[in-house]
C-alpha cells in the first residue's frame, strides 16, 4: 500500500519579512505628511469658520446697537481719562450674547464697574470652542493671564482672536492701545464705539481681528520666538494682569507681521502666515512674508490708504 506525502507548506524567508516591512515603512513615510496635511487643511478650515462666525457675531452686535463694542470698557477715575484700573472688559465679553453664550454674559454683567473678583474667576475660565483655533494645541486656558499676573495660578479662558485697534503706539505702562491719532485708529480701543460708517477706508480693506498664540511660555519681547509667549483671553484683564490681553496692534515693526518677534504680534501654526477677520466679514489668510506697510493701512480703518489688492 503506497502512502501518500503531506504537501510542503513554504512560509516567508527572513529576506521577504524585511524586505515587506522595508515596503510598510516606505508607505508609511510617504503618507504621513499626506495625512497631517489633511488634517492641518481641516483645522485651518475650522479656524476660518470660527472667524467667519466672529465676524456675523459682530454685524449682529452693530445691528443691534448701531456701533461695534468697546476694544475695551474702562471708566473714569474722575480726571477725565479712562482709568485702566476699573472695568477692563474685552470686546469679546459683549459679544457673548451674539455666540450662543447669553448665560455667561448675564452672569458676568460686563457693564458693571468693575473686572469681578477673584471668587468669579470660574466664569472666566469658560472655554469658547469658536475662539480657540484647533491648531494651537496649548489647551483652552491662558495658564499666563489671569488675576493679579496669574500669582494663583488661575488662568483665563483663552481666545485665539483679537481684535484690531490700529498702528498708534501702545503706553508702556498700561494694556490698552492709546487711540489719540485718529487716522491710526482700529476698529477697537478703549472706550470705543466704532460705527461701520466710520470705516471710510472701507470694510473689505479694514482688519477686524488676527490670529494670535498661546504657546505656554513667556518670552522675552526680544526673542525670535516672542510672538508665541503670552496670547490672548477672551474676557478682558484685570488690575495689574498682562497688556495686549485683547487687542492686537499693526504698527510698521515686527509687532504685526504674521509669525512675527513681538508678544504683541500677529502669530499661528498655519504654515507660511496666519488668517484675518476683515470688517466685511470676510476672512483671508495673509502671508509671514507680506509687506509692513500694508499691514500697517489694513489695521487702520480711516487713513486713506486704500489698498485694493495685496
Amino acid at each position: 500500500m503506497q502512502q501518500k506525502r503531506g504537501k510542503h507548506k513554504r512560509g516567508f524567508t527572513l529576506i521577504e519579512l524585511l524586505v515587506v516591512i522595508a515596503i510598510i515603512a516606505i508607505l508609511i513615510a510617504l503618507l504621513l505628511p499626506a495625512v497631517q496635511q489633511a488634517r492641518e487643511a481641516a483645522r485651518r478650515s475650522t479656524c476660518k469658520n470660527n472667524l467667519k462666525q466672529l465676524g456675523i457675531a459682530l454685524h449682529n452686535y452693530h445691528d443691534t446697537h448701531r456701533v461695534l463694542p468697546p476694544g475695551a470698557l474702562m471708566f473714569d477715575d474722575g480726571s477725565g481719562d479712562p482709568d485702566p484700573d476699573l472695568g477692563n472688559w474685552g470686546w469679546n465679553t459683549f459679544l457673548l450674547p451674539f455666540m450662543d453664550q447669553a448665560p455667561l454674559y448675564n452672569q458676568l454683567r460686563p457693564n458693571g464697574a468693575n473686572f469681578p473678583a477673584t471668587a468669579s474667576g470660574s466664569l472666566l475660565q469658560t472655554v469658547i470652542p469658536s475662539l480657540i483655533c484647533p491648531s494651537d494645541a496649548s489647551g483652552g486656558i491662558n495658564t499666563y493671564i489671569g488675576f493679579t499676573n496669574n500669582e494663583d495660578g488661575v488662568g483665563f479662558g483663552k481666545s485665539n482672536y483679537p481684535g484690531i485697534s490700529g498702528s498708534q503706539g501702545v503706553d508702556d505702562d498700561e494694556w490698552y492701545v492709546r487711540s489719540d491719532d485718529a487716522d491710526e485708529r482700529g476698529i477697537f480701543n478703549y472706550n470705543s464705539s466704532t460705527r461701520m460708517r466710520d470705516i471710510t477706508d472701507g470694510t473689505s480693506n479694514t482688519m477686524a481681528s488676527g490670529e494670535r498664540m498661546w504657546d505656554g511660555i513667556s518670552i522675552k519681547d526680544d526673542d525670535p520666538g516672542g510672538s508665541l509667549s503670552k496670547g490672548s483671553v477672551w474676557a478682558g484683564r484685570p488690575y495689574d494682569g498682562e497688556k495686549y490681553a485683547t487687542l492686537l496692534r499693526t504698527n510698521d515693526s515686527d509687532a504685526f507681521i504674521p509669525n512675527g518677534a513681538n508678544q504683541a504680534s500677529a502669530s499661528s501654526r498655519h504654515v507660511g502666515g496666519a488668517q484675518f477677520l476683515f470688517c466685511d466679514g470676510a476672512v483671508r489668510f495673509i502671508s509671514e512674508n507680506v509687506n509692513r506697510e500694508t499691514c500697517k493701512f489694513l489695521g487702520n480703518m480711516s487713513d486713506g490708504e486704500v489698498l485694493g489688492e495685496f
